[in-house]
């Protein structure tokens, strides 16, 4: 038995059961050992959308800390109602050549 064929427009992830709640995931920021936890969270359809969505929330802080020379080391953590599911994590090193380049 193969998986259904698609429809233009249409999306390959999963939605929810009928009657049953949509997982809810929380973004935590951990930057200096200091962790900023999500409160609120976001439903999503599932964990692997909710690491891409880590992924751009990490591309998009990250480039933003660059052009402002903060330091660029972060972490974005994943967790839903059972608790921690990933940790997407940032950091940036830029070596000069021993004779300053």
């Amino acid at each position: 038995m193969g998986l259904p064929a698609l429809k233009l427009g249409q999306s390959a992830h999963r939605t929810p059961q009928p009657g049953l709640p949509m997982p809810h995931f929380y973004f935590d920021m951990v930057e200096d050992g200091v962790t900023t936890h999500d409160n609120d969270g976001v439903e999503m359809p599932s964990a692997k959308l909710a690491r891409r969505a880590a992924t751009a929330i990490v591309t998009v802080i990250a480039y933003d800390r660059a052009t402002k020379n903060l330091a660029p080391d972060f972490a974005v953590v994943i967790r839903d109602a059972s608790g921690v599911i990933d940790t997407v994590t940032s950091a940036l090193k830029v070596e000069q050549p021993p004779n300053g380049g």
